[in-house]
């Protein structure tokens, strides 16, 4: 399964996905077992990411968030996100407030 998430709002993401198969080709059992067993699965991710939004939407500023070991990799990622946002927001703000000669 091919697997592509693209933020396009604050609050939306594009969710898109594809099956790739070399076997039974010409079966159209299989191709509706796949579409149908995939499309669960990704509907299953949907109603989670759901629910996650509504919890994060809910937590306060500089919420600690209980992690595992797994999670350092995100974790991470997410420490560096944060700083570059912050960067551009001072940035901008830097840019408001120059006025011309």
């Amino acid at each position: 399964m091919t697997y592509g998430i693209t933020p396009s709002t604050e609050h939306e993401t594009l969710d898109s996905w594809m099956v790739s198969r070399d076997f039974a080709l010409g079966d159209e059992k299989v191709t509706e077992f796949l579409a149908t067993n995939n499309h669960a699965v990704v509907m299953q991710d949907v109603v989670a990411l759901d629910l996650l939004e509504e919890v994060v939407a809910g937590e306060k500023e500089n919420y600690q968030e209980l992690s595992i070991n797994i999670d350092s990799g995100a974790l991470a990622a997410r420490r560096i996100l944060t700083k570059m946002v912050a960067q551009g927001e001072e940035r901008t703000a830097a840019a408001k407030t120059v006025t011309a000669p």
